[in-house]
């Protein structure tokens, strides 16, 4: 059975259990999507393709491992989240 890690379908996650957890997820239609995280507190940052700048960045508290959904702070077609787990 295969476990779909993000909603988008474009995501570059760690290889393994010992990795750091680091997730670049893409976003092409600019619209919320779900990724599948272990509880940690992880840095962000948003990306908009369309001005070429990040365009928020904090961090976020997952408390418990499972289905967290993500919406980008701007409008548009295209967005990038970037997740690295402390």
């Amino acid at each position: 059975t295969t476990t779909i890690v993000c909603s988008t379908l474009y995501c570059l996650i760690p290889g393994n259990s010992t990795s750091k957890k680091q997730f670049l997820i893409y976003s092409p239609t600019g619209k919320p999507f779900t990724v599948q995280l272990a509880a940690d507190t992880y840095s962000f940052e948003w990306f908009n393709p369309a001005t070429n700048a990040a365009a928020q960045t904090g961090t976020i508290t997952i408390p418990s491992s499972g289905t967290s959904t993500f919406t980008p702070p701007f409008t548009g077609p295209d967005a990038v989240l970037l997740l690295l787990g402390n």
